[in-house]
């Protein structure tokens, strides 16, 4: 449908990939999750995210405290090292 094509379009534009529904080890993530992982890792702060993923500040605020939940972790240094060793991030 157009509007899926359009976001993909955008996505790709703003150098985004199409995250599918991702499991690892028990870790289940969507695909918009997986989306603001990738920008975290990448340095980005959350408002940068945000302002990225066209969405608001709080969201990615919201998307950021389910990811620390789901890796278990208690800093998003650690959230990113778990996902680095799932391989749900390329760094």
């Amino acid at each position: 449908p157009a509007p899926v094509a359009g976001c993909v379009r955008h996505w790709l534009r703003m150098g985004l990939e199409w995250h599918r529904p991702t499991t690892a080890r028990g870790v289940s993530l969507t695909s918009r999750q997986c989306e603001v992982l990738d920008l975290l890792d990448r340095g980005l702060t959350t408002a940068q995210a945000a302002h990225r993923l066209g969405c608001a500040h709080a969201t990615v605020r919201n998307h950021a405290q389910a990811l620390l939940q789901k890796f278990n972790a208690h800093s998003r240094v650690q959230m990113l090292r778990r996902a680095r060793e799932l391989d749900l991030v390329k760094s």
